[in-house]
């Protein structure tokens, strides 16, 4: 007897550590393949950000008012992904499985009617930036020039508005170009001849017109305190910090000169130099703080409009739809060929357009979308991977990663402001002299 419960004791152990074995290969991805009696790696999918009142079917199974849905031991193949929801256009999508890996998925349900309101006729000239619109417009006869700032807790266009008049710098003939900041509310209004400071927190523009020269503007950039200005013959920064206080940092005959800067501020000047690439850097105060040459190895080809961004210690450029970049140590490498333009939302993410086509990277995950039109002008909304952007035709769409590409309003001006505060986003947009936006979000 002792000997039977001894073999009852081994077989026990044995059965408990074939359980255990079993449940630490199924939990790190096999399972089981009865046809081939073999253990084989599997796939694994997730949903995130489910709008509430959903129904989402996946191979076979109906999940219903779930907020995160994950399958686990999937076959590596292609399965259908479809999700309803009242009021919106149904999601479908085709996901493609790869074992040992984990597929994420954010379902956008776009509403079957999109609401669109008109804020303002008679828009002049608009740009945008992160902080928001700026636009002028006729108003009684006169131009007048405003700024609707981004707020991401107040979406109300009346609390957000600050509105100047601009009439006795410009007239409703003048052709006014705007420059903004990044980083604040301070813009610059310019028609080649007369240079106009607004900064939000004043109640009055200043004219520096004084301070500039006289040749043509190509570039302009407003960072902090300082004003960097690219004309023909010059170069040149101006402290606005109080009363503006001009300040000569640097003159090159170049016409081919780009610039760019960094979050302290300093300039990163480059232009060609023979067969290579001059690359200086001046602190925000004019003093040159280093030189470099660059070799031209891989044949960058440097103009004026030459696209120039710089995020995390390295130089980004897009020249001839080749993107470029030169680390801190002034090597200069091709990083991508065919393409248009490209996005830095932070030092572990960016996006990168190509013809029909989106790629993103944020951190550990990449991402793809085929648009059905050619983007110029593109905005990720990172909560929920939602992408708005303007075609050449002028269109303007929301897609997401999933698939799904859809106009919302065509014929709109370059340059749209999100203001995003999840779940709800607004888009506001200049359409054929129009200011219009709209509401996108579980509310709709």
């Amino acid at each position: 007897m002792n000997k039977t419960k001894l073999v009852f004791d081994v077989l026990e152990k044995v059965f408990f550590v074939a359980i255990v074995a079993i449940v630490i290969i199924y939990a790190s991805g096999y399972k089981l393949d009865p046809q081939k009696v073999q253990f084989v790696e599997t796939g694994v999918l997730k949903l995130e950000n489910i709008e509430d009142s959903t129904t989402i079917s996946f191979n076979k199974n109906i999940y219903k008012d779930e907020r995160n849905v994950s399958v686990y031991q999937l076959d590596e193949k292609q399965y259908n992904l479809e999700v309803k929801k009242d009021n919106r256009n149904t999601y479908k999508t085709s996901i493609d499985i790869k074992k040992g890996s984990v597929s994420y998925v954010d379902p956008i349900l776009i509403p079957t009617f999109m609401k669109i309101n008109s804020l303002q006729n008679n828009i002049h000239s608009q740009i945008t930036t992160k902080k928001g619109l700026y636009y002028t417009y006729e108003n009684n006869n006169k131009l007048s020039f405003d700024v609707i700032v981004l707020n991401k807790t107040i979406f109300s266009l009346d609390k957000n508005k600050i509105t100047y008049d601009i009439s006795k710098y410009f007239t409703l003939q003048s052709k006014v170009n705007i420059y903004a900041a990044e980083t604040d509310n301070t813009a610059i209004l310019s028609d080649g001849t007369k240079y106009l400071l607004i900064k939000t927190n004043n109640t009055d523009p200043v004219d520096i017109s004084g301070f500039m020269p006289k040749d043509k503007l190509n570039t302009l950039k407003i960072e902090g305190d300082y004003i960097l200005a690219n004309f023909d013959q010059n170069i040149i920064s101006i402290d606005i910090s109080s009363s503006p206080k001009f300040q000569r940092i640097l003159i090159n005959s170049s016409t081919n000169s780009i610039f760019t800067t960094d979050e302290n501020r300093n300039l990163y000047l480059i232009f060609p130099d023979g067969k290579n690439i001059n690359l200086q850097i001046y602190s925000p105060n004019g003093t040159n703080q280093s030189q470099k040459i660059v070799a031209n190895s891989v044949g960058l080809n440097i103009n004026k409009s030459t696209p120039i961004f710089y995020k995390d210690k390295i130089l980004y450029i897009i020249s001839d739809n080749k993107f470029y970049q030169i680390n801190n140590d002034g090597v200069l490498s091709l990083k991508q060929q065919n393409v248009n333009s490209a996005i830095l939302e932070d030092k572990n993410s960016y996006g990168i357009l190509f013809n029909n086509k989106i790629n993103y990277s944020d951190r550990d995950r990449e991402y793809s979308l085929t648009t059905t039109k050619t983007p110029v002008e593109v905005y990720f909304c990172p909560d929920d991977f939602t992408i708005f952007y303007l075609d050449t035709e002028g269109s303007l769409h929301l897609a997401d990663f999933g698939g799904q590409d859809n106009i919302i309003q065509t014929k709109v001006d370059a340059n749209f402001l999100i203001a995003q505060n999840n779940p709800e986003v607004q888009v506001y947009f200049v359409s054929q002299g129009e200011l219009k936006n709209f509401r996108f979000g579980n509310d709709n």
